[in-house]
């Protein structure tokens, strides 16, 4: 009796156990942490705080005001799927001539021009907007 019990709940419980691991929720790790970089007077942050957008600001050192803040990329998210497992951030910093080097966790490298903020692509993907999860230089100034 006992036998016939668990033989006509085996499928049940396979079902189940195939199931669980979709209805569980995706979780990504917390982006790196990037270290700061200064040029001249002026430090140039990646705060990282949103996954959807990748963007950095400038911050004068003497003062310690925001100057400027740029956005570098925009991810797209497909609402079918778990939001923070398509989160980019940027991992790096670099600068040299006053151009800043921004790469992202994908590897999609920026070039900001820090005096006029003007923003090249350097990887050599393109750029299309209709395709998801490729990120594209948004132009976007804020002061």
């Amino acid at each position: 009796m006992l036998v016939n019990r668990v033989v006509t709940r085996l499928p049940i419980i396979l079902s189940l156990t195939l199931l669980l691991p979709q209805l569980a929720p995706a979780k990504r790790l917390a982006p790196v942490k990037v270290d700061p970089v200064i040029y001249e007077g002026i430090s140039y942050v990646a705060p990282n705080d949103d996954g959807r957008q990748g963007y950095i600001e400038a911050w004068n050192v003497g003062t310690n005001k925001r100057l400027w803040e740029v956005t570098l990329f925009t991810n797209r998210i497909d609402p079918n799927l778990e939001e923070d497992v398509q989160w980019v951030f940027i991992k790096a910093l670099n600068i040299h001539d006053g151009r800043l080097t921004v790469t992202s966790e994908n590897g999609q490298t920026y070039q900001v021009d820090v005096n006029t903020k003007t923003i090249t692509q350097s990887d050599s993907r393109s750029c299309h907007r209709r395709e998801p999860f490729v990120m594209c230089p948004t132009q976007s100034k804020r002061p």
